[in-house]
Parts: C-alpha cells; sequence; structure tokens
C-alpha cells in the first residue's frame, strides 16, 4: 500500500510537468487576488449604480483526447451608487490530474451588465486592447476601472442620415441588445441582493430610443417584452 502511495505521488509529478510542458501548469493550491472595481459611463465619468457584475471561475479538466474547460464556481455583486464592487479573493484546490480525474485553474472572467448600458466585454488576463484599466494594489489585490457606453449613445440616429447601417442595422442591433434581459435574470439579481428597482423607468429609456428608428413595431415589441419580463419575476 505505501508503495502503490508512492507511486501515485511522483506519477502526478510526471503528469504535472507534462502538462507544463503544453502550456499548463498544475497547483493543488491556486488563489485569485480580492478585487476593488468601478463602473463608470466612459461619455459622462459619471459612476453606474446597480450595475451587475459577475464572476466566473474555470477549471481545466484532462480528458481521454485533450482537456476540457469547466465552470466550478459564479458569484453576482452590484454596484452601489459610487459605482463600486468587490469581489473578495478565491482559493480553490485542485487534485492532481492523473489521466482523466483531477483539475488545474484554467482563470477568472468578470463580466459587467446594466439594462441601458453596452455590456462591457469579458475582463480576462489579456487586457492591452480592451477599455478597461487594470492595475495592482501593492497588497497584491486587483483595481479595475470598467468603463461603459449608454445604449441611448450608441443607438443614436442621425436622422439626416439614410445609409443603411443607421437605418436598418442599429435598430435590428439595439433589439438584440435588450432581448438578452426577457429571462428577467438581471432583476431577479437585484431581487436576491434586496435591491430596489424600477422597471418602467428602464423601458421608458427604452421606448425613447426606439422612438427614433423608422419601424412602427418598436413600441409592440417592447411591451411584449415587459409582458415577458414580469410574468418570469412573478414566476420565481
Amino acid at each position: 500500500m505505501k508503495y502503490k502511495s508512492l507511486f501515485v505521488f511522483f506519477f502526478g509529478i510526471v503528469i504535472s510537468m507534462i502538462a507544463t510542458q503544453k502550456g499548463f501548469c498544475w497547483s493543488p493550491i491556486a488563489k485569485s487576488p480580492e478585487i476593488h472595481g468601478q463602473v463608470v459611463d466612459v461619455t459622462t465619468k459619471k459612476p453606474i449604480e446597480n450595475a451587475l457584475v459577475t464572476v466566473v471561475y474555470y477549471k481545466e479538466v484532462p480528458a481521454v483526447v485533450d482537456r476540457r474547460s469547466e465552470v466550478f464556481a459564479s458569484y453576482e455583486y452590484i454596484t452601489d451608487k459610487e459605482g463600486k464592487f468587490t469581489v473578495p479573493a478565491k482559493t480553490s484546490i485542485h487534485m492532481p490530474p492523473l489521466l482523466i480525474v483531477g483539475s488545474w485553474f484554467a482563470g477568472r472572467n468578470v463580466m459587467v451588465y446594466h439594462p441601458l448600458y453596452i455590456t462591457a466585454p469579458e475582463i480576462t488576463s489579456d487586457l492591452e486592447k480592451s477599455e478597461i484599466k487594470v492595475t495592482s494594489n501593492k497588497d497584491g489585490s486587483l483595481k479595475y476601472e470598467v468603463g461603459m457606453v449608454s445604449l441611448e449613445k450608441r443607438y443614436r440616429v442621425d436622422q439626416n442620415s439614410k445609409s443603411f447601417i443607421n437605418k436598418t442595422l442599429k435598430p435590428l442591433d439595439f433589439y438584440s441588445a435588450i432581448e438578452v434581459n426577457d429571462n428577467a435574470f438581471y432583476w431577479n439579481t437585484l431581487t436576491q441582493h434586496k435591491v430596489s428597482y424600477n422597471i418602467g423607468s428602464i423601458f421608458d429609456c427604452w421606448r425613447k430610443i426606439a422612438e427614433q428608428f423608422p419601424s412602427g413595431a418598436a413600441h409592440s415589441y417592447l411591451d411584449n417584452l415587459e409582458k415577458k419580463i414580469r410574468d418570469n419575476l412573478r414566476s420565481k
């Protein structure tokens, strides 16, 4: 039994060395630093309250042919009146990758959402081309400065322009942007965090944007979407 345990131990080291050569490195303990962030409107520089910050943790697990990525934890946070949020540090433990068992830490993604703003891109380790500024604090935590563009600015229509993009693609893109709300996940999360909200004011803003578009079906679409969201909220 003693030799069997030693064999498993050293075999795990060999597998870990092979994994390192393939571009990833196994460690029994993975630590993700604490995040202190703020979400602001890139135009007005004002803080965005009640933005939903979703943090997803991934691990890689060995497979018969290669490896696959799995989510092992996810959390939601809501920004305060100053647009600020804090993500606690997280420690995860992983078993040695032996054949088709075990795992190793793959990364952490942070996503920011608000129904009146363009959803920010995923925040990953590759931030050079994003509009998100990330700096390290002296205590080892990270500082995230997230800028979002308002839907009102993004979908403002130039009434003097007759371009295809201005008259056709912008409305379609706008409807796609707000359609993700139909499952009411955003508002259900606010409820779970005991944050008050006003769905009517959100739809008032959406209708104001839709009034620019030439299609007369805008209000009918928004009425149906609002009914669907309210029905989903009542069913929870």
